[in-house]
């Protein structure tokens, strides 16, 4: 088996190293079970055009917590397990890889460590990743070692089979994806609102594009959902007015000793002035301006009215 040399490498070089494979953390994206993370993410990264950050608090927290739980992993299996210091390179395509956690010393079986502040079951993303392991490694079986740290604290370890007609059907779909998105650079269709804002950011100043009946139809559904958000809204108003007139200067409504509504003052907060700074000390406050690229914004014309007024005409 291919594989690149992970010892002695900074997290950063890691980090740009892995935006040349689909990694096993990014399978669950592709296929659309990250709730956190979606196959345009992974796209954007991989085409270098992503605005995420490279790292957050849960990661670091997570690979800080690596040692802890690979001690608690071998002391409850009464096994050994080796770091692995590379990036593991599927036989058939070079763009899928596997960075992984550890290794038990004599089975060759791969170990991922996890922190969760709650568990119930392997969630569907990293059921994705390890079987995405053990397709780059051959190995049948991974073991996915858990350390909880919220209110209920647990060590969780749980042995899972490869399976083998899932992992086919991902290999496939990961290759597709490679081949027909990332190396041809067409994005893969949005699954949100967050990814077609993402995709999406630049224009054709003064472009117009005719709406076909399709749009159209998506406009007027989008139109009069606005409507009802708005009477929903003003409704809300008008009820949290009546309660807040009822409650008067008292903080806590009950109802047979149970609380249903609070209104408390919230604490007194700090904020810069910076319209102050600006005019106090303007030769300082210019040194710290930056240029932020503007957002595109999505607005809805009401014009539906007009729209009927002419159909009206056409049947006259």
């Amino acid at each position: 088996m291919k594989y690149i040399s992970t010892n002695k490498m900074n997290h950063q070089k890691w980090l740009d190293l892995r935006r040349g494979y689909i990694g096993a953390s990014d399978a669950g994206a592709v296929l659309g079970f990250n709730p956190y993370r979606s196959a345009v993410d992974v796209y954007l990264d991989k085409i270098g055009q992503s605005d995420n950050l490279d790292d957050n608090l849960s990661m670091l927290i997570g690979r800080e917590m690596e040692p802890t739980i690979k001690k608690l992993f071998e002391d409850y299996e009464n096994v050994k397990v080796r770091n692995d210091n590379k990036i593991r390179i599927d036989d058939q395509y070079e763009f899928l890889g596997t960075n992984l956690d550890g290794v038990v010393v004599g089975e060759t079986v791969p170990v991922e460590y996890k922190t969760a502040a709650v568990w119930d079951e392997i969630p569907d993303y990293y059921f994705c990743q390890i079987q995405h392991q053990m397709m780059v490694t051959g190995a049948e079986d991974c073991y996915l070692a858990v350390l909880v740290l919220g209110r209920n604290k647990q060590f969780i370890v749980e042995k899972v089979k490869r399976v083998d007609n899932f992992v086919d059907g991902m290999k496939n779909h990961l290759v597709s994806f490679w081949n027909d998105n990332v190396l041809k650079q067409i994005p893969p269709q949005p699954e949100s609102l967050k990814d077609a804002k993402k995709l999406y950011i630049s224009t054709d100043p003064d472009s117009i594009v005719d709406a076909n009946e399709e749009v159209f139809s998506e406009y007027l559904k989008l139109n009069a959902l606005n409507k009802q958000k708005s009477e929903v809204e003003h409704d809300i108003s008008l009820t949290k007015k009546n309660i807040m007139i009822f409650m008067q200067d008292k903080e806590v409504v009950e109802r047979g000793g149970i609380p249903i509504v609070t209104w408390k003052k919230s604490k007194d907060i700090r904020r810069f002035d910076r319209k102050r700074f600006s005019l106090e000390q303007p030769d300082t406050y210019k040194k710290y301006i930056t240029t932020k690229e503007g957002n595109r914004r999505f607005l809805l014309k009401d014009v539906e009215p007009v729209f009927a007024a002419l159909e009206g005409e056409r049947d006259e």
